[in-house]
């Protein structure tokens, strides 16, 4: 595909987004922030340089009309600024931290679970919707602001026809991965890629010290990121090999352990100055006091600030809770409790529930050094296997490279750094020269996508884990199989070298494993003990095949990271040129049952004939009329089943190709009347897949604007 004119980053922070893009049109192109256009307040419109991460669903009688009225339309839901501040008063229609909830394997991430223990009904959203609704946002800002600029065919430089690198956790396991590129599908993304946060944290400097990076590091030095934002901390280790490479060696865990939790901590100290357990919308204005309030000492040179919190009651005097929140309290709540020192022998952290707010499974050890010390542990038996019978060796980082919004303040920083150099008997660790520590991971996104050109600095990343799948060997036993292993590059195609035997016409399930300690393992090998396995997700299918008789057959198994980000596991007939996609069933593991066999499982079409079905639309709708009358005859030959029996994977796939192609129905009337037909059947019954919210909304604006032709 042809490069477009612009590279955009896309930060999907926890608390905020930011976007940069770079314009390879320009004569020097340089990497520029978006100012993203947002709600500040009923019927006021800004542009912000963040938009932070809230959405608000409003209610019938909230807002006072034309109030959420944005310049491109009036959304369902708001976010940003305004969405943030008025949910501060209406917390239980507020949806906060949903990247945290993609990643949260406890529940269905698919369903309207959010806000947290609504009684919404149908006004409800998944997380995977409320990132989309993120992600569209800024994807109808961008259209606004750039309709006017051209590509070298004069088209305009829409940003889903635009190059975007979207950064995650570097720990987001892949169900997660997924679920970000599915959100960003539903918001009409089409050229897409994922980059880890603490990677583009490190790209962002790159893009400063392009030409000069080579005096900042020495072969053979190991630079460590510490990426702390609003809602997770995000480890990773970055060396300069001797042969002059960058290389990424290890990620840490995935840990909810950010701001917010310090913004938790300082309001659970105020209830217990005023001796009571505030709930509800008292608690969450509470929490946004603090919040604010912890920023305003970090960014000036305050000694206090005052919080004043109004709670409900028919009496404002009666029901107005003061408190100040001092700079020295603050500071020896940073310090003492998020990163204190701690010393190189201190005891590994012991595993136990975490501590659950709002739902999600935070960290329970809120010391952020104490979690480092972990993962420099984990790194030395990453690189030096077999070294440390103690456990207790770690992995010295010459230089320290900082990023997130809770790395702001210096004294935060010093800290690590003293604490870490503590380790290594006070050995130097230098502090690599950051940039906006809020903005640095949009910076690095679009330098990444640089990169992806051929151009600027590369740092190889490929595979973090090894993965494995529980399968049935040919000889009929159930076998834990290495399917892909850790550090395998983007683009590498994998073919497990064993054999196993399927029924076809049948659901099959497997789980999906993996380790991030099992280093000697390859293709093939199997797992005689999951102790260092961790369960990912199960993976399903329908091997649809013939007519529809159930027989045996051989199949192998192949998997790859795409240049997407994803890891792709599809089943490959021995028989045959099929090809099955394996699918994440995102269902709440512990509710998942044994498939039944007999029963009318989901069709999942081989992935070869769901290419050629939507090629055959786009070319119906690109040819003259004549072809438009035996489209749905067509589609069924291909995919082997009659439209009665489609699966809601392959309409959507189909309706999302026929939403694509829109302006086709200014074609002709007949054009328009097979487009409005498809479409139509292809989105029924308007729910059941994760995108549906964001496609009939879309489906609306077509029926406000009527047909293009006359009847």
């Amino acid at each position: 595909m042809e490069h477009s004119r612009y590279i955009v980053g896309i930060d999907l922070g926890t608390t905020n987004i930011v976007v940069f893009y770079a314009d390879t049109y320009a004569d020097t192109p340089t990497i520029n922030n978006f100012p993203i256009p947002q709600l500040v307040a009923a019927g006021e419109i800004d542009d912000q340089p963040l938009l932070p991460s809230y959405c608000y669903l409003p209610g019938t009688a909230d807002l006072p009309e034309d109030a959420t009225a944005l310049p491109w339309d009036e959304p369902d839901h708001i976010v940003g600024t305004f969405a943030r501040d008025q949910g501060a008063h209406v917390p239980d229609r507020l949806v906060t931290s949903a990247k945290s909830w993609l990643a949260h394997a406890g529940v269905d991430r698919t369903r309207p679970i959010l806000p947290w223990g609504n009684e919404l009904g149908h006004q409800a959203l998944s997380p995977v919707a409320v990132t989309a609704t993120y992600l569209d946002h800024i994807r109808r800002a961008w259209n606004h602001r750039f309709a006017h600029a051209l590509d070298k065919d004069e088209s305009p430089c829409l940003l889903e026809h635009q190059q975007v690198i979207v950064t995650i956790p570097a720990s987001f396991d892949e169900t997660a991965r997924e679920l970000t590129i599915s959100a960003a599908r539903q918001a009409g993304y089409r050229q897409l890629a994922l980059l880890e946060e603490p990677l583009a944290a490190f790209y962002a400097w790159l893009n400063h010290h392009e030409n000069d990076w080579q005096q900042w590091i020495e072969p053979g030095e190991k630079i460590l990121i510490v990426d702390v934002g609003g809602g997770t901390t995000d480890f990773s280790l970055v060396e300069l090999d001797t042969g002059g490479a960058l290389h990424r060696l290890a990620v840490g865990d995935h840990l909810l352990l950010g701001g917010d939790n310090i913004d938790i901590a300082i309001a659970r100290d105020i209830e217990k100055q005023w001796n009571t357990e505030l709930e509800g919308a008292d608690w969450s204005r509470l929490c946004q006091l603090c919040r604010q309030a912890k920023e305003t000492l970090l960014n000036t040179k305050r000694k206090s600030v005052d919080i004043t919190l109004l709670a409900k009651g028919s009496s404002v005097l009666q029901n107005t809770r003061k408190a100040k929140l001092q700079r020295d309290e603050l500071m020896s709540m940073l310090v003492n409790g998020f990163y204190p020192k701690v010393v190189a022998d201190e005891p590994p952290i012991p595993r136990r529930s975490g501590i659950r707010a709002m739902g999600l499974p935070y960290a329970s050890e809120p010391a952020v050094t104490r979690h480092l010390l972990a993962f420099l542990r984990y790194a030395h038996r990453l690189t030096q296997p077999g070294t440390d019978a103690a456990g207790t060796a770690a992995v010295f980082p010459a230089r320290i490279l900082f990023n997130g919004g809770s790395m702001i303040a210096p004294v935060v920083r010093q800290q690590i750094l003293t604490t870490v150099s503590g380790w290594f008997d006070g050995k130097t660790i230098e502090e690599l020269p950051g940039e906006d520590y809020s903005l640095a991971v949009a910076v690095g996104a679009a330098y990444y996508g640089r990169v992806r050109r051929g151009e600027g600095v590369k740092v190889r990343g490929g595979l973090a884990r090894s993965y494995y799948l529980e399968a049935q060997h040919a000889e009929g036993a159930r076998q834990v199989v290495c399917i892909i292993s850790r550090d395998t590059d983007e683009g590498t195609a994998v073919e497990v070298p064993r054999q196993f035997k399927l029924q076809t016409n049948r659901k099959v399930l497997f789980n999906l494993y993996s380790s991030a300690t099992r280093l000697l393992d390859t293709p093939g090998d199997v797992v005689t003990t999951c102790d260092e396995l961790s369960l990912v997700s199960p993976l399903v299918s329908v091997l649809q095949y013939g007519k529809a008789k159930v027989r045996q057959i051989t199949v192998t198994i192949t998997s790859e990271l795409t240049e997407v980000g994803t890891l792709e596991v599809a089943l490959q007939s021995g028989e045959s040129e099929h090809r099955w996609p394996l699918r994440f069933d995102l269902r709440l593991l512990a509710e998942l049952e044994a498939p039944d066999p007999d029963s009318p499982a989901m069709n999942l079409i081989d992935s070869a004939a769901i290419s050629e079905a939507v090629a055959a639309v786009r070319q119906a709708f690109d040819d003259s009329a004549r072809a438009l009358p035996k489209l749905v005859n067509r589609l069924e030959q291909i995919v082997g089943l009659p439209r009665n029996e489609w699966s809601v994977l392959l309409l959507r796939d189909l309706a999302d190709v026929i939403l694509e192609l829109e302006s086709a129905r200014k074609r002709s009337p007949e054009h328009e009347l097979r487009w409005l037909n498809m479409l139509g059947y292809c989105l029924r019954p308007g729910f059941g897949d994760a995108a549906d919210d964001l496609r009939l909304r879309r489906v609306w604006q077509f029926w406000f604007q009527g047909p293009v032709h006359e009847k």
